[in-house]
């Protein structure tokens, strides 16, 4: 952030990726804060429209504690 005072870092943990493909809700988790094989593959077959949701976020802190970030949404084009 602009002007912040504190340089504060976090390094994501795990995440699950959730997408509809086909009318089915798929689900893959990643154990890092990186997209997985199979994740980007689910991302590839998502339609013009079509809604990805990144849920479950954890993240660890400069001070060890590991936080829950919620979820995030994305249309795709």
């Amino acid at each position: 952030m602009v002007d912040f005072d504190c340089d504060v870092k976090f390094t994501i943990m795990k995440f699950t990726l959730n997408a509809c493909i086909n009318g089915f809700l798929q689900s893959e988790e990643s154990l890092s804060g990186n997209f997985t094989k199979q994740q980007l593959k689910l991302i590839s077959q998502v339609k013009p429209g079509g809604t990805v949701i990144i849920s479950d976020i954890k993240a660890k802190g400069t001070d060890g504690t590991t936080r829950d970030l919620g979820s995030l949404s994305f249309i795709l084009k």
